[in-house]
């Protein structure tokens, strides 16, 4: 058995955030449209003490949102970030996380989205250079479809060979409950390369517990049994208290788990990556303790276990971790790691 050891260098988030309203209106009336910005600027490092390798990286991310008031029927997202390793003979990498025009009215049945997109929220299949068009019977259902390319993240030259498309339903309840069914097909030069079932569910309780859960069942023909099952993600959190929350984890499955990296990225982009080796079939678990000892502060300590499965090599992981929110009520966030 091979093990592998790597010591953190560090990592440091700062974000700054402006919120204004976009058009001219007199005073007495609302805006036609407002808008929200925030960029963020980070730094990451790493280090792997056994190879001698390291990595050092500066980033600069913007994301920026446009609604039409006081609906919100029309919204435009764009969720882009720069980055450029600071090794010799590196270059820049631009990261497209969404540049969409999304069409939802709240009392209306159509719902209409195009352009670069996540879905990790409604088919779970990563990203889509394309549209979705929907249906609401009623206001928690949706009913859709989508199709377009296989537009990866990393904004580089189109390949006009692959296709995504599928069908898909959720549901939203009250206090965020959720739930996600869709089929997916991905074609390559006309021919299918990859077909699937994915499902998800978010069910909050009471305030103080929280369980988000998804899985990919694999369709195609030449699949064993043993990999139908190609992608497990459990994420459980408890609150112990005002000050202080528990999260367990689990992920198992193929490459990169893509779906549990948009959304951490999305809800908390100060977070660095879990999963610093992208192993070919990888296992994870683990938990992470988080305390609040003031207002604005959060401290935490998390332990992971790791396994590349069809080489049994094992990572130990202890992570340690602050960030601090608002800071001087100006707006400004830190993370360190």
């Amino acid at each position: 058995m091979k093990r592998t050891r790597g010591s953190l260098m560090g990592a440091a988030i700062l974000a700054c955030c402006v919120a204004r309203a976009g058009a001219q209106a007199p005073s007495s009336e609302a805006p036609a449209y407002t808008y929200r910005a925030t960029v963020y600027f980070d730094w990451f490092g790493v280090a792997f003490a056994q190879e001698g390798e390291s990595l050092n990286q500066v980033g600069t991310r913007l994301k920026f949102e446009l609604a039409k008031s006081p609906s919100r029927s029309w919204t435009l997202l764009l969720d882009v970030r720069g980055r450029r390793n600071l090794a010799e003979r590196s270059s820049n990498q631009v990261l497209l996380y969404n540049a969409r025009v999304t069409y939802d009215p709240p009392s209306g049945p159509f719902y209409f989205s195009a352009g670069q997109m996540n879905l990790y929220d409604t088919a779970g299949i990563g990203q889509l250079l394309g549209s979705i068009v929907g249906w609401k019977p009623r206001p928690d259902l949706l009913l859709g479809g989508y199709a377009g390319l296989e537009q990866q993240v990393y904004a580089r030259r189109l390949d006009a060979k692959y296709l995504k498309y599928g069908a898909f339903a959720r549901f939203t309840g009250p206090k965020a409950l959720s739930f996600a069914l869709s089929f997916n097909e991905l074609r390559y030069s006309g021919r299918s390369e990859r077909r699937y079932v994915y499902a998800q569910g978010f069910v909050p309780v009471k305030r103080t517990f929280y369980l988000f859960a998804n899985a990919e069942i694999e369709l195609g023909g030449k699949v064993k049994p043993a990999d139908r099952l190609s992608r497990l993600f459990l994420n459980a959190r408890a609150e112990l208290s005002r000050r202080a929350d528990i999260t367990g984890f689990y992920s198992s499955g193929r490459g990169l788990d893509f779906h549990g990296y948009i959304l951490e990225r999305s809800q908390d982009p100060g977070l660095p990556d879990r999963g610093l080796e992208r192993f070919f079939y990888s296992e994870q678990y683990g938990g992470r303790l988080s305390f609040k000892p003031v207002k604005g502060i959060r401290l935490y300590v998390s332990r992971m276990e790791s396994r590349q499965k069809d080489r049994d090599i094992r990572n130990h992981t202890w992570r340690f971790g602050a960030s601090a929110t608002d800071v001087l009520g100006r707006g400004l966030t830190a993370y360190g790691d």
